[in-house]
């Protein structure tokens, strides 16, 4: 038997069953939809029944109420319910058609409604007509009471007849569902087994170049679709070389309105790309159309997409294609226009040799007027110690008070100078760092000793660390400028309490690791520790009136610590107190995280 015979006959046996099956459902379905209708009409009718109960209720209630209190508002009411009444034995007459007993009770009930509206009328008008008494007496006679217990009766009857319909419709159409469930279903799966067994007969059948030339065509299409859209230039070609697809975009930053239109020079360089600013056209090897026809993915920038006069620098990605078989069938390129990005990136990079520039003019000014200022500051200073001497005595109490004045604001004016100098220098590369083997147990010592006698009384100044470290390599001179910085600050912000200097190590060994600075002074506010490593900055304004100061002490300290290699960061409480610490090992630490980090995208 022929593969073609073998097809037609799966198809012809599975067009049966699904025939067989649609035929079967559809009478499921029927039945489905009749007892679905007879259970919606069971409903209306359990409905349209207690409508009736309440519309029979409120009218005899109006009337009730217009005989007791006489008055004609009560008779709209009435006149609503009666209506209403009507209505619903209307509705209700027509959902119990083709039941013959429903039908005879539904309109035995107009009947009963009709004469109860009658009795209730003639009710209302003896009261109008004959007065309270007279519809007293008529009322007695019980005609009403009784034709409303009739109609109560009646439409139990039928609402209890109804409710028992409803329950075995429901029944009939739960059974008629999961009937109409297992065939769809069941049909549905074998023509699907059915149909996928003859797919697959089909496929085997089909050779692998239709295949792959159908898979193609299908990219292609799709491709077509979705990228003409993109914001971006998108650009196909096949294995040869040739175009075979451009988007709109790609179309104009090439300079041609249709695709037919692109020359063609050299195959898989068909987009004219040059080197950004030189005079150079990309080569082979760089060509990142090329790369994707080897089968590579490749990203370029520093391109320009040249056309004619126009030059557009561009950024381009390319891939291949791959078809059924693995073999490079296309590739596609996606470039867009990056001029107003590389604009930016020129404009970034003039403004940050600018600030540079300025940057280096500044400190560079700072360091030859600081140095500038020392030489008569230090004159002024030397001079104002000899005439405090008062050799002579010629001197009285109040000049040399003046005196004493002009040699401590020349002190602070010199310190002040000698702190921007040393800023300066900082931030113009002029520091130079010799290195050399630092014991931190002497140089930590000989640093509160020499400041002791800054603590105010009751404050305790401390040295806390192993015995037998390990020395480091640092400059001692540089290092001992930033702990002097760190703990005289600390000594003027402590009123009570104390200041530990404490080193850490490595754990497991005596190599330092971190010098800490704690204190338990005044404490810095969350929202100003961000700000005091800038240059003229303290803790708060009232800080420099209080406690004095310039603001250059933790900048320079700071600079001084990236400069050896550090990391200096704080911690504060406000009233609790303040730590800095000075990271030895940032450096190692960090070239250990950039290791690592290498290693994981390894």
């Amino acid at each position: 038997m022929t593969a073609a015979r073998r097809i037609a006959i799966g198809f012809g046996v599975a067009l049966l069953l699904v025939s067989i099956i649609g035929i079967t459902s559809l009478a499921s379905v029927t039945s489905l939809s009749r007892t679905t209708e007879a259970v919606r009409r069971s409903t209306d009718m359990v409905m349209s029944l207690s409508e009736l109960e309440r519309h029979m209720t409120e009218l005899e209630s109006a009337a009730r109420t217009f005989v007791i209190t006489g008055d004609i508002a009560y008779e709209a009411p009435f006149n609503f319910a009666t209506a209403g009444t009507e209505k619903v034995l209307d509705d209700l007459i027509e959902n119990a058609s083709g039941d013959e007993a429903q039908t005879a009770i539904a309109l035995e009930l107009r009947r009963l409604a009709r004469s109860k509206n009658r009795v209730s009328s003639e009710l209302m008008d003896i009261r109008r007509l004959q007065g309270m008494e007279a519809a007293a007496a008529f009322v007695r006679l019980g005609t009403g009471k009784a034709v409303m217990d009739t109609i109560r009766m009646r439409t139990a009857e039928m609402k209890q007849h109804a409710v028992t319909l409803q329950a075995a419709e429901r029944a009939e159409a739960a059974i008629n569902a999961r009937r109409t469930e297992l065939i769809t279903g069941g049909g549905a799966a074998l023509a699907f087994l059915l149909l996928t067994i003859a797919g697959i007969t089909v496929a085997r059948e089909f050779a692998v170049r239709r295949r792959a030339e159908t898979a193609m065509r299908e990219s292609q299409a799709q491709l077509s679709q979705f990228l003409d859209s993109l914001p971006i230039g998108a650009f196909v070609i096949d294995a040869h070389g040739r175009p075979s697809f451009a988007n709109t975009t790609a179309l104009t930053m090439l300079g041609a309105g249709t695709i037919d239109d692109l020359d063609i020079v050299t195959p898989g360089m068909t987009i004219p790309l040059w080197r950004d600013g030189q005079n150079t056209a990309v080569d082979a090897a760089d060509d990142p159309m090329r790369a994707a026809l080897r089968g590579l993915a490749a990203r370029r920038e520093g391109l320009e997409l040249r056309t004619g006069e126009t030059h557009i620098p561009i950024e381009i990605s390319a891939a291949p294609v791959f078809d059924s078989n693995g073999n490079v069938a296309y590739a596609i390129a996606a470039f867009s226009d990056i001029t107003e990005r590389v604009r930016a990136r020129q404009a970034l990079q003039d403004a940050t040799r600018a600030a540079e520039d300025s940057n280096r003019a500044k400190s560079d000014f700072l360091a030859r007027m600081s140095h500038e200022l020392r030489t008569p500051l230090n004159s002024v200073i030397g001079f104002a110690n000899i005439l405090l001497k008062n050799k002579g005595g010629r001197l009285g109490e109040q000049e040399i008070s003046y005196l004493q004045r002009v040699l401590d604001n020349g002190k602070h004016l010199l310190l002040l100078i000698n702190d921007i100098l040393d800023l300066s220098k900082v931030e113009a590369g002029k520091v130079q760092v010799e290195w050399e083997t630092v014991a931190l147990q002497p140089l930590l010592q000989d640093i509160v000793h020499q400041l002791e006698t800054q603590a105010r009384n009751g404050v305790r100044l401390a040295v806390e660390m192993k015995t037998g470290l390990v020395p480091i390599t640092s400059d001692s001179a540089r290092l001992r400028q930033i702990l002097i910085n760190l703990v005289g600050n600390a000594l003027k912000f402590t009123e009570a309490g104390s200041v530990v200097v404490s080193v850490d190590t490595v754990p497991g060994t005596r190599r330092p690791s971190i010098i800490r600075v704690s204190d338990t002074g005044i404490g810095i506010p969350a929202e100003r520790l961000g700000s005091i490593f800038e240059a003229f900055e303290q803790a708060d304004r009232s800080t420099a009136r209080q406690y004095g100061g310039t603001g250059l002490g933790l900048p320079i300290s700071r600079a001084l610590c990236e400069l050896l290699g550090y990391t200096l960061t704080v911690s504060s409480d406000v009233g609790v107190g303040t730590q800095f610490c000075i990271d030895l090992l940032a450096d190692v630490n960090k070239a250990r995280t950039e290791e690592t980090n290498e290693t994981a995208d390894a």
